[in-house]
């Protein structure tokens, strides 16, 4: 896909989706943040309900505003969410595009109303618009539900992840969250179905959970899993004193935040490269593909799952790659300086230079006023980053 047939594309959808949806429906679509908000690394995080009731103690919704003690479907139609999605001006439709998300702010398979509303979504988004979906998730997938999700990846590709972080502590970290072992059940149900589940390990919790870290691999290695996405945790000021309330050793982490202040909802990195790294040794060790992100465990799904080698939405073969076999670096998009030009010409009709090298994407204008025009059109910019998978930098000569 290059710049021209994603604006066909979206023209296409555009006037489908115009011709089924009444016309309230489509203002509702307009009104929703789906048609406006900018992606996240991980892809384009979609909602398909509100709030959470599992009560995991490292959870920062309930500082973000989200409910924590009740949770509902999204009120967007499976429809009007996909007009949403076509309308946001950050969003490129079809397989090579923007990743799909789900389950960023919520239990997507919480109550049977919410997964059937996550399922119309998932059905959806891969019928219209084919992007590929990711779902994380620590709710008991049965072998029923596995079989929905087998015939939904007819479709297209969809990444699930399973989150495992203890398996001593649940009780107290995740306490109304399904136990580890069903979550594991879970995995075992998804792969007699030719699926490919990912071992969500995140986050990890400094001086908590990561002497686990090991034993939940292994134990996931043996359900089925191949691959293993390891991440940090996000501490607000509330997770670190419900750590502490229920007595939890949080010296460790105020160890590594070296003296940041907790302030108010702010949500802060805890830094664990050096645990990563030992962990990601462990698992390729175990024979579990290590991960650096959600973003590349959905790149390694297509691989998996069709042989198709898509470099990561994210970008991550920029700075964190960890050499998975879709091997990004060597698969990215011929560029058609042509084509760029025809997309930079919506912005300034001066001529633009463009260099490339394999992961970077440099348009050079001829003065600073056409630099900054172009820079002001940060939507335009992230089409581009994502069709042609480099990072885009736009300088003055």
């Amino acid at each position: 896909m290059n710049f021209k047939e994603y604006s066909l594309e979206k023209r296409r959808l555009l006037l489908e989706l115009k011709n089924i949806l009444p016309l309230e429906s489509l203002k509702r679509s307009l009104k929703d943040s789906h048609s406006r908000r900018r992606p996240r690394p991980c892809g384009m995080t979609v909602h398909t309900a509100i709030g959470c009731v599992f009560d995991c103690i490292y959870c920062y919704i309930g500082d973000m505003g989200f409910p924590t003690d009740r949770v509902q479907p999204y009120a967007l139609t499976s429809l009007e969410l996909v007009y949403a999605l076509v309308n946001n001006r950050y969003f490129v439709p079809s397989l090579y595009g923007t990743y799909v998300a789900i389950g960023s702010v919520t239990e997507p398979l919480a109550t049977p109303s919410v997964r059937e509303r996550t399922f119309e979504y998932m059905s959806s988004i891969l019928k219209y618009l084919k992007n590929p979906v990711q779902i994380s998730t620590k709710q008991y997938i049965s072998e029923e539900i596995a079989d929905r999700f087998k015939a939904l990846s007819r479709r297209g590709p969809i990444s699930i992840l399973i989150t495992i972080v203890t398996l001593d502590h649940y009780r107290r970290l995740e306490p109304k969250a399904p136990s580890p072992t069903l979550r594991l059940e879970s995995i075992k149900n998804l792969c007699k179905k030719g699926l490919k589940p990912t071992l969500f390990l995140r986050p990890i919790i400094p001086g908590i959970n990561e002497n686990e870290a090991t034993d939940i691999m292994l134990e996931a290695k043996r359900a089925g899993v191949a691959s293993v996405v390891i991440g940090g945790l996000r501490v607000t000021r509330t997770i670190l004193r419900k750590l502490e309330t229920l007595r939890f050793d949080t010296r460790e982490i105020k160890k590594r935040l070296k003296g940041k202040r907790l302030l108010g909802n702010r949500q802060v990195s805890v830094p664990y490269s050096d645990i990563k790294r030992e962990l990601v040794e462990i698992a390729r060790n175990i024979g579990i593909v290590p991960l650096p992100s959600a973003c590349c465990a959905n790149t390694y799904n297509i691989f998996l799952t069709s042989g198709i080698r898509i470099p990561c939405y994210g970008l991550c073969y920029t700075n964190m790659c960890l050499n998975c076999p879709v091997n990004c670096i060597e698969v990215l998009p011929s560029i058609d300086e042509e084509d760029i030009r025809y997309a930079i010409a919506r912005i300034v009709s001066s001529k633009i230079d463009i260099h490339c090298n394999k992961g970077l994407l440099m348009i050079i204008t001829r003065s600073k006023r056409d630099r900054n025009r172009i820079l002001s059109k940060d939507h335009l910019l992230s089409v581009l980053q994502t069709i042609y998978r480099r990072r885009i930098v736009v300088r003055a000569e």
